[in-house]
């Protein structure tokens, strides 16, 4: 729980009961609502004889509220306040116009939109209400019910306590009636026996006069009604016998105690449940003996439950100033610590023992702190409005050590004395310090960064903006932040348009909003450049981030680019041999007309498609094994003639001369593939290879004759030569 609801709890916890019950009320209400920041708040409390609520006090509310909205009880129904009454536990209304039917005229007219109902409780049975209104739809936190709660208890405890104040003082008021009446009525019994009788009347409690062996010479009406007689029926018996044995016993040690005494005597006596107040007035003769004694009994039962309230009130404080969650200590007038909870003993390292009625306040802060300390005590005894009530202070631990503390001061009302409350914040001042040397450090990096960077308000005013986005709007620093905003540097109304609509995307739902996008930027003399822009929400705020970065250099080299590329690709088309391109795996990255034209294939069917699918299947091994070895690295382009099957299914010849393209590193990256249509020149050669075959076959035909007429002529020759005498021989033989 925070400082300041602990302040308002212990605010609350010291006003005074015996005010005005209105006023005190508002006042409880006034210091709820301004902690909880409500737009009002009201008080309820159950008429014990009716079961309705009754509107007791508001604050933030229309005067006539009260005699307007509630100008009589309120019936227990099903309604919030109904249902919390029943149950007993806190009721939210988070958006009455969304949750309740009944009660939209009244948060319409009065001007609030969420309601918490938390039930006054006190000793297990609600008393009443407590209502706090909000401005605005609102998500009530763990804290703020848990303060509301403590509030509540409380605020039930007080009007408890006021309604014991306000019985007790009436009771007491009635005592001292009672004793002026008694003194009236023992200065007219001492004129006159006569008007005994009139004085024990008077009183509105037991009274009754005895002889000192306890017989009851007069007694008035109440004494006679609680023993549930007559008076003319207990006059002239014992009062023994009108009591138990144990409260018999009791008053005849009392009774004769005064009479040995002679001197009158109190007593407290419990009687089924009731406690009694016994004053006994012994009557002494003229010879000086007790002739009689004066019995006044008060029924101090609701006194006594009144002081036991306060006593547990008391318990209360002291169980919350031992817990509160922060060092609590009182502080004397002369600055002594009269009292300390255990936190205070963990922040300063001392014992109750060691700090309590021993040591000053100014001994536990550093020494520069005392001036402004002491200025502060003085001052505020004087007027408590002239100093702050929370300021930050450096304290000394036992230790040595320098403690940061949070402090709040106050005095409590009707004394000197000041309840001070520290909560150490050493921690935070180191985290502090941590997070101004990363401001510092992330201020250096986006004023040194060479992106344009900038941060903008909700509104779209430049709130920073580092060297770079200065030079690159043309305005000055002081021109620029806390004075124009990005729209003025839009150059066209449609992006201006949608730029705005992403502006208030990014607010509304920055999941949906695109964080980066491209702009056209005008700087201050209307110089146009390309803008890509980087921009998200910082956390926690509304502002935005964002950083700029200038494509104008780099459209102008894609636009450049982009010509080339034209360009490339016409001279590309326009080559009357088919080229293509190739990866490592042999996929066609891009192919020109000649060769689609060549092949029978679209660009768009032939990119993606394997060159290895284009082959003749009895030309793919000694192709595959070329491209591999230029692969390996062992050539670097080479030269084949292959056969290829075109997209109708004809058959084709092609010569391809095969490159590898590297990059700067000398990795080879991709293949160029140049290819040559050679079908005719593979048709004629075929041809003119048949023609010489069979011309060959002519040729050794008549080689063939010509052997065999160059043999016939040799053995014609040989014939010739030797026939004659064969001739001779043969006829000699004949002969």
């Amino acid at each position: 729980m925070s400082d300041s609801a602990l302040n308002a709890l212990l605010q609350i916890a010291q006003l005074e009961v015996s005010s005005d019950p209105l006023q005190l009320l508002e006042e409880i209400l006034a210091i709820v609502g301004h902690e909880i920041g409500a737009h009002s708040c009201s008080i309820m409390l159950v008429n014990a004889e009716t079961g309705e609520l009754v509107m007791a006090a508001t604050f933030g509310l229309p005067s006539d509220f009260i005699e307007r909205v509630y100008p009589k009880g309120v019936p227990i129904t099903c309604t919030p306040s109904g249902i919390v009454l029943k149950t007993g536990e806190p009721f939210v209304l988070r958006n009455i116009f969304e949750e309740l039917q009944d009660e939209r005229w009244a948060a319409r007219e009065l001007g609030f939109s969420a309601q918490l109902l938390m039930p006054l409780k006190r000793h297990g049975k609600i008393i009443g209400l407590l209502n706090l209104y909000m401005a605005e739809p609102h998500e009530f936190t763990r804290m703020e019910i848990a303060f509301i709660s403590v509030a509540a208890n409380q605020i039930a405890v007080v009007i408890e306590n006021a309604r014991f104040y306000r019985k007790l003082m009436m009771q007491n008021e009635e005592l001292e009636q009672q004793n002026e009446q008694r003194k009236e009525a023992e200065e007219a019994a001492l004129a006159s026996e006569e008007n005994l009788q009139a004085l024990l009347n008077a009183t509105t409690e037991t009274a009754h006069l005895v002889d000192p062996t306890g017989t009851i010479l007069a007694a008035n009406e109440i004494t006679a009604s609680r023993l549930g007689k007559s008076a003319d029926e207990i006059i002239g018996t014992c009062i023994y016998d009108l009591f138990p044995p144990e409260v018999a016993k009791s008053r005849w040690a009392l009774l004769d105690e005064v009479i040995r005494t002679k001197c009158p005597i109190h007593h407290e006596d419990v009687r089924h449940g009731r406690i009694y107040d016994l004053h006994l007035y012994p009557v002494l003769d003229k010879a000086g003996v007790v002739s009689r004694i004066a019995i006044y009994a008060c029924d101090i039962t609701d006194q006594k439950q009144a002081e036991e309230a306060l006593r547990q009130s008391e318990e209360i404080y002291r169980t919350i100033f031992e817990n509160t969650g922060t060092a609590t200590i009182l502080v004397e007038n002369d600055m002594t610590i009269s009292r300390i909870n255990d936190e205070t003993v963990r922040l300063w390292g001392y014992t109750k023992e060691e700090l309590e009625g021993r040591v000053k306040w100014p001994e536990l802060v550093v020494k520069d702190e005392l001036p402004r300390l002491l200025k502060y005590h003085r001052v505020r005894r004087l007027d408590p409005t002239a100093v702050p009530t929370c300021y930050e202070l450096k304290c000394l631990h036992k230790s040595g050590d320098v403690r940061f503390a949070s402090l709040t001061a106050a005095m409590i009302p009707g004394t000197k004395r000041t309840v001070v409350s520290l909560a150490d914040i050493t921690a935070q001042k180191q985290l502090s310090e941590e997070l101004r040397r990363s401001e510092t450090l992330y201020r250096t990096i986006f004023e040194t960064t060479r992106s344009p960077t900038v941060i903008l308000e909700n509104d779209g005013t430049f709130a920073l903006s580092n060297a770079a986005a200065v030079n690159l709007s043309g305005y000055a620093k002081e021109e620029l932040e806390g004075k124009l905003k990005w729209s003025e540097f839009i150059a066209t109304t449609e992006e201006l348009e949608r730029m705005k609509a992403i502006h208030r995307l990014r607010r509304e739902d920055p999941e949906k909003a695109p964080r980066n996008y491209e702009f056209l930027f005008k700087d201050r003399w209307g110089n146009l450049r390309n803008i890509y822009v980087t921009a998200d929400i910082i956390p926690g705020t509304t502002r935005s981030v964002v950083s700029f970065c200038d494509l104008t250099e780099l459209k102008q080299i894609e636009t450049a680019l982009r010509v080339s590329e034209e360009r490339f690709r016409a001279f590309f088309d326009a080559l009357p041999v088919g080229v293509l391109m190739t990866d490592l795996e042999g996929c066609i990255l891009a192919a020109n007309q000649a060769l689609c034209r060549l092949i029978g294939y679209s660009p768009e069917e032939l990119t993606g498609k394997l060159v290895s699918s284009l082959y003749h299947p009895e030309d793919l091994a000694k192709d595959s094994e070329l491209f591999s070895s230029l692969k390996r690295g062992e050539k670097d382009h080479y030269l084949t003639e292959s056969r290829y099957v075109r997209k109708d299914g004809e058959l084709i010849w092609g010569r391809i001369h095969v490159s590898g393209i590297r990059n700067a590193d000398g990795q080879l990256t991709h293949a160029t593939v140049i290819a040559e249509d050679i079908t005719e020149y593979k048709l004629v050669y075929e041809a003119l290879s048949t023609k010489k075959l069979e011309l060959e076959d002519v040729i050794h035909d008549i080689a063939r004759v010509k052997a065999a007429l160059r043999e016939s002529e040799q053995k014609y020759k040989e014939l010739t030569s030797f026939l004659p005498d064969l001739i001779y021989k043969n006829i000699l033989i004949e002969s």
